[in-house]
């Protein structure tokens, strides 16, 4: 480590170094190059961690055969949103502090709290029982105890949370953190039973946050600006429900209802595409597309990752927003 960083920072690299790139300003304006490429790729996992945790939702919605959100989407589903994007955002500022040793350091914390440790016990758990990740719950109940006990505080003395003085991690202003269905808006959720979020839902939203191109991601490193970028990532969409099979596109990942575009003759569909989805193609498979299976098997590579499967009708999904589609998603970086 000495080595290396005398060879970075030693006067030779000002003055011997004979070619341009290797010298210390090159160096530094490749390292705040990368930089950016971290918070543009971290963008776009924290907005597939948003649709992993939607999913989520939507299992645990189908468990109570539609109770958990009825409200909740009746009244506003915008709502709904809100608490998804509330919670991402919650577990961003969580894992900076806990990599700024802003959290405590106790075996409790790190133990039974941490988000890091909830991270690294999900990952053991899927190398040893993957097949089982999806029918096992108890992360989701996990972190709702981790936003109450930075909201209230935490006692003993020896490994205490002060609590929140500002509202950012207020439980009772979001609808998903409280495990109850019978309002938008509760009294409290203590003593609720907590939705059955699986626990492979969890482990791959932390998996987004937390490991960017096969490594571990430091939040410790990350500025200002990666930060606006993550949350810039998940602003602009509406949530709303399929009421037909429904599949998302690229480039904008719109949602695109199925049977509609089937209905339209096969000459005209690339068009109809373009026009609601801003999707340039041109197939022979398309036009010739005799059944929603056929549809999808056309649009081949321009689906989404964001919808790896066919949305059947009762599914939630996240439709960006006229104004997204317009403006789309960066955030300007320092430089």
């Amino acid at each position: 480590m000495v080595s290396a960083l005398y060879a970075l920072l030693g006067v030779e690299r000002i003055t011997d170094v004979s070619v341009e790139e290797q010298r210390l300003p090159a160096l530094l304006r490749e390292s705040r190059k990368y930089q950016n490429e971290v918070s543009t790729a971290l963008a776009g996992q924290v907005l597939e961690a948003l649709w992993q945790l939607l999913r989520g939702f939507q299992r645990a919605n189908d468990d109570t055969k539609g109770e958990l959100l009825r409200e909740a989407l009746g009244e506003d589903p915008h709502e709904v949103y809100g608490g998804l994007l509330a919670t991402l955002m919650r577990l961003v500022f969580i894992l900076y502090a806990e990599d700024r040793g802003l959290m405590p350091q106790s075996d409790v914390y790190q133990r039974h709290y941490s988000v890091s440790g909830l991270f690294e016990r999900l990952r053991e758990d899927d190398a040893r029982y993957p097949d089982t990740m999806d029918a096992r719950y108890g992360a989701w109940a996990q972190l709702l105890s981790l936003f109450r006990l930075i909201h209230d505080g935490g006692k003993p003395r020896r490994h205490a949370v002060p609590g929140a003085t500002r509202p950012a991690v207020q439980p009772r202003r979001i609808s998903l953190p409280r495990g109850t269905s019978s309002a938008v808006r509760p009294p409290d959720w203590r003593g609720a039973e907590a939705p059955k979020v699986p626990d492979g839902t969890i482990f791959r939203v932390l998996q987004n946050l937390l490991i960017l191109d096969g490594e571990r991601l430091s939040y410790r490193a990350l500025d200002v600006q990666d930060i606006g970028s993550v949350y810039e990532a998940m602003m602009g969409f509406a949530l709303e429900v399929a009421t037909a099979p429904a599949i998302a596109v690229t480039p904008k990942h719109v949602v695109v209802n199925l049977e509609d575009l089937l209905e339209q003759e096969g000459k005209d569909r690339a068009g109809w595409l373009k026009e609601h989805a801003e999707l340039k193609i041109t197939s022979d498979a398309l036009s010739k597309a005799a059944s929603v299976q056929d549809l999808v098997a056309a649009l081949g590579s321009r689906v989404s990752r964001y919808t790896p499967h066919v949305l059947s009708p009762g599914s939630v999904y996240l439709q960006p927003t006229e104004e997204r589609r317009r403006s789309g998603s960066h955030y300007t970086p320092r430089s």
